[in-house]
């Protein structure tokens, strides 16, 4: 009997095969000897996405152009292939599947996970094999073999596929669609746009949600404001007071108004109730993988997919548990190896166990019933010894003693302070002061927090109720605040959070339940997808979105149902839905009915998006000043012969009108290296350029200039 054992990618092929009792690694796989598994067993792997849906052209050969007549492309049925790049290794998982008797996906525990294992099973033929899913949180030795003896059947995780299948298709239709549509519209106004403008299931949406904070910033105008203060002097010291009910005075007429009922001759006030209670908070939950991605670009200005990349590596080193999780919640299994390993931990960090740990469940971090795919990132008990924490990045470092101390927070008592309140009548108004004082630090001793910079950090005097004070009224000059710009970390959130910006209670239901748009494992490469199509750049840790980023919004404008969140809560409810099936032919039967009104979809926008958009005047009015854009910055200078303009050609630059005056085109690029405009000018008017440093193909530097000869770019040496 052969056993196969597919790994979604070589380290956690290598993690899998370390726990067994012996192992010898081949190209391409890994041959295993175990008491776990009758007969041979091999270990073999992709390299994450082996097997993907074909490109167009692959379908129809006229799909490989860009023309509005071949909108829209509907597969009869959806293609997978394998790029060139990959084929040999998929010869190789390829070969073992056929042989094998049984195989074990053994990918990451995720749709995504599930899809990639499955399609190589899928395009290798062999479906109908008894197939069995290893299902588990952590790469340590001993959580792995135990996985191995605990196989979920076959049946128990097919529709995650069934649910990422349908995903990536409708994504497909989507994409490939929309962005044609959108993008030949926009060519045949702008000729000289050569970007492709990219649509996208759950990017779009995210562009235009940080598109309208943007636009809603620019507009902001502040509008100033009043409010009023007390001052209160009593005989056992000073403090301030608030307003209550709040009141703020957008008018000098309000505020007069107001100031009409008060004496200001009278400045006697009387302390009239005082009331001292304890309070107590928790510490933090435990992190889900957003709330991870949050912090660190708080604490760190670290990227989504810097964090997600560092706690992976962590997950691989051992030394954290799966990352792409949304929940908080860890079950009684973690807590107990948790406090077992509890003093490796205090010792890790060099610090001092304190005697007053609470080591009992507590619902709040632990939780069965809240825990369904993957617990909350903790860490593993593996504590780093100092070779392998020399060897950790320092994100990674940092991330790590982050999880680490969050996780031991739990075990800490509470923070516990006094709050203290008094209230202050002064002629008809009623002023309010806070104060807390610190009873015992709690959590906080291991986490520290940022104090509050406001009023109810003040230390109180004593004060009894009727005491006499002195009341001086302040008058505060304020003004309204514009909402803040996203930073990746905020972003996450937003995108986790956005059924409340939602109106709608039923759509705000779905997007509460599914967890906003995007999810735990995608939210950061949706981001990474925006910055790499140039729609966003970050300036300063915060979100900025580039000209295309908002031509692209405005011309969505007559697309909804791509720019909202409502939208992605419908979609992303039927998908859930489908991982829910019963069984598999249900499954499919919602598969099916979901691609269809995705066509439906794609159908509606062909026809009817070409007209819209010509009849849509603010489409066209940022149409036309893009264009105005685009052509003033693809002028590099008057042609020396004519004296027309040099234009931007894309890959180089050359006179409106060459083909009367032949001057020559000028690359942007020589040798591989990006020439500086002031240098292209150079050439242009016959000049020699500035000497500049270029790169061999043996990876030598070098120096020469450019020059243009019989009408050609030619280098020339100094040394000759």
């Amino acid at each position: 009997m052969k056993t196969v054992i597919l790994a979604e990618k070589p380290n956690q092929a290598r993690a899998y095969a370390g726990a067994m009792q012996q192992s010898k690694e081949y190209k391409g796989y890994i041959e295993v000897q175990d008491s776990l598994f009758n007969g041979q067993c091999v270990i073999t792997y992709g390299f994450g996405h082996l097997v993907g849906l074909k490109q167009p052209s692959e379908y129809k050969e006229e799909w490989g152009k860009w023309d509005l007549s071949q909108l829209p492309m509907i597969p009869e049925t959806f293609q997978y292939g394998v790029s060139k790049d990959k084929q040999a290794q998929f010869s190789i998982v390829k070969k073992h599947l056929q042989e094998a008797d049984e195989i074990i996906i053994a990918t990451d525990i995720d749709r995504e996970g599930e899809a990639i294992a499955r399609l190589i099973i899928m395009l290798a033929g062999c479906s109908n094999k008894m197939i069995k899913r290893l299902w588990i949180n952590s790469l340590e030795k001993d959580v792995i073999r135990k996985g191995f003896t605990t196989l979920k059947s076959n049946e128990e995780t097919y529709n995650y596929f069934i649910e990422a299948q349908t995903r990536s298709q409708a994504d497909w239709l989507v994409g490939m669609n929309l962005s044609r549509l959108v993008s030949i519209l926009t060519h045949d106004q702008i000729p000289n746009f050569r970007t492709v403008l990219s649509i996208g299931r759950v990017q779009t949406p995210t562009l235009y949600m940080i598109y309208d904070r943007n636009r809603e910033i620019e507009t902001f105008k502040p509008q100033p404001y009043k409010e009023v203060q007390a001052n209160i002097n009593h005989q056992n010291g000073q403090f301030t007071g608030k307003l209550v009910p709040e009141k703020k005075f957008f008018t000098d007429e309000e505020y007069q108004s107001f100031f009409s009922q008060i004496n200001p001759y009278q400045h006697t006030g009387l302390i009239q109730n005082v009331e001292v209670k304890e309070k107590s908070t928790h510490s933090p939950k435990l992190f889900s993988l957003s709330q991870l991605q949050s912090k660190a670009n708080s604490l760190y200005k670290a990227s989504a997919s810097q964090t997600l990349q560092a706690v992976q590596n962590l997950y691989e080193a051992k030394l954290l548990t799966y990352p792409r999780t949304d929940c908080n919640y860890i079950t009684d299994q973690e807590f107990i190896y948790l406090a077992e390993h509890i003093d490796d931990y205090f010792t890790y960090l060099s610090i001092e166990k304190p005697n007053n740990l609470n080591m009992s469940i507590n619902s709040r971090y632990v939780n069965n019933k809240k825990v369904q795919e993957h617990h909350a990132i903790i860490p593993t008990k593996n504590v780093p010894n100092p070779q392998q924490w020399n060897k950790l990045g320092d994100l990674e470092q940092k991330i790590y003693q982050l999880v680490l101390k969050q996780t031991l927070a739990m075990f800490y008592p509470p923070y516990r302070y006094s709050e203290t309140k008094i209230t202050t009548q002064y002629q008809s108004l009623t002023f309010e002061t806070k104060g807390n004082t610190p009873l015992e630090q709690g959590w906080k001793a291991l986490l520290s927090t940022p104090a509050k910079e406001d009023s109810e950090n003040q230390t109180l005097p004593k004060v009894s109720v009727g005491d006499p004070c002195e009341v001086k009224l302040e008058t505060l000059n304020k003004e309204t605040k514009s909402p803040k710009y996203f930073t990746e970390g905020t972003l996450i959130t937003a995108m986790k959070n956005v059924g409340k910006t939602v109106e709608d209670d039923d759509e705000k239901a779905i997007l509460s339940e599914v967890e906003g748009i995007g999810t735990e494992a995608t939210r950061a490469g949706i981001i990474e997808t925006l910055k790499k199509r140039e729609y966003i750049t970050i300036q300063k840790n915060q979100i900025m979105v580039t000209e295309n980023g908002n031509l692209l919004c405005q011309l969505i404008e007559e697309i909804p149902l791509m720019k909202s969140a409502e939208m992605t809560a419908k979609w992303e409810k039927s998908l859930s839905n489908i991982g829910k099936a019963q069984n598999a032919q249900q499954a499919k039967t919602l598969q099916a009915h979901f691609l269809q009104n995705i066509q439906k979809f794609i159908n509606h926008e062909v026809s009817n998006l070409p007209t819209a958009m010509k009849d849509n005047q603010y489409i066209q009015q940022s149409l036309s000043d893009r264009k105005a854009s685009i052509e003033k910055d693809s002028v590099l200078c008057k042609c020396p012969v004519c004296q027309g303009n040099i234009l931007d050609k894309g890959k180089f630059y050359s006179c409106e009108n060459y083909k009367e005056c032949h001057s020559p085109a000028i690359p942007k690029t020589w040798g591989g290296k990006k020439i500086p405009k002031q240098q292209l000018m150079k050439l242009v008017n016959g000049q020699k350029t500035d000497p500049m440093t270029f790169k061999s193909k043996n990876k030598k530097n070098y120096t020469a200039s450019l020059i243009i000869k019989d009408g050609k770019v030619q280098m020339e040496f100094e040394n000759k």
